[in-house]
């Protein structure tokens, strides 16, 4: 009797677990359904855009993932729609309208988005809500109508973007209009010529709000002494490379003022990636620059 009434006990808790697995399983699968709209739309990427120096957005959302749309040199992005034919389709309160194949293209204007970024974001901080972009979608057909959302992460936008978009101030262009000249610490953005950062300094705000943008050139590198001897023993021919910093006036393209930087006379790095015969290149001190676009940002050239 213990035996058999064991046994049963055992059978009970197997099939409430197979029970629970079940509905669980279930349970998953409904919410999953009720989560995801039923596929009526579908975004892809575009296949007449290739890369640009704007860099690229990752469309997401519940109509399609793609991630890489290339943002175009008037800064939209212009992915293609495939629907069933007859659909109506609004994006972020932006109609599409369909070919009569069922395909179209929804165009989304990035710019004015830039220009709203905060000096954070454009300096790589904080890629949160600031840097996605999120848009209420419905597609209707017929009678029915499925609602869902469209979202673009503007990070790389953001970052590529922002340095083509402050560059411009070179040729003598405003920054689109939008600057803010009234607060004494000015707010200052840097593009350096290394890497793919923006440096900010002063007040912060956002882009829109820039007062000074400081772009740096660098000179042809000078043959000057060696570098080493390295780990291995070998030397290499030591090549100084100024920088020349040029800060414009967001607001008319004007040369607000400028420095430049000679390479540091007596160091080289610790360690290099060269090929033999190629000389080391020793730059402008990177602290003395920041310093100097500090006091600039002040209001002390």
């Amino acid at each position: 009797m213990k035996r058999t009434f064991l046994l049963l006990i055992v059978a009970g808790i197997a099939s409430q677990s197979l029970g629970c697995k079940r509905y669980f399983a279930r349970k998953f699968q409904d919410d999953a359904a009720a989560a995801t709209p039923t596929n009526t739309m579908v975004i892809e990427k575009a296949t007449t855009y290739g890369t640009t120096d704007l860099g690229y957005v990752k469309l997401g959302g519940d109509f399609g993932q793609v991630d890489y749309l290339w943002v175009q040199q008037d800064g939209a992005v212009s992915p293609s729609v495939r629907a069933p034919v007859g659909a109506t389709i609004d994006i972020g309160g932006t109609k599409v309208t369909l070919g009569p194949a069922g395909t179209g293209t929804y165009r989304v204007e990035l710019l004015q988005k830039l220009m709203e970024a905060t000096t954070e974001a454009l300096e790589g901080k904080g890629f949160t809500a600031g840097t996605t972009l999120s848009l209420p979608t419905s597609v209707k057909i017929g009678g029915a109508e499925t609602k869902g959302t469209v979202t673009l992460d503007l990070s790389s936008y953001f970052k590529k973007g922002g340095r083509a978009v402050l560059k411009t101030v070179e040729g003598g262009r405003p920054l689109s209009g939008y600057v803010d000249m009234k607060s004494p610490r000015k707010n200052v953005l840097y593009v350096p010529v290394l890497g793919e950062r923006i440096d900010h300094y002063g007040r912060a705000g956002q882009m829109k709000d820039v007062d000074l943008v400081a772009v740096e050139v660098q000179g042809t590198p000078a043959t000057m002494g060696t570098c080493g001897p390295f780990k291995d023993g070998t030397t290499a021919p030591r090549a100084n490379v100024d920088s020349n910093i040029t800060v414009y006036s967001a607001k008319d393209g004007s040369v607000f003022t400028k420095k430049s930087f000679s390479a540091a006379k007596e160091s080289c790095p610790m360690f290099t990636f060269i090929k033999k015969g190629e000389a080391v290149k020793v730059y402008a001190s990177s602290s003395e620059i920041s310093a100097w676009l500090r006091n600039v940002a002040e209001g002390k050239k």
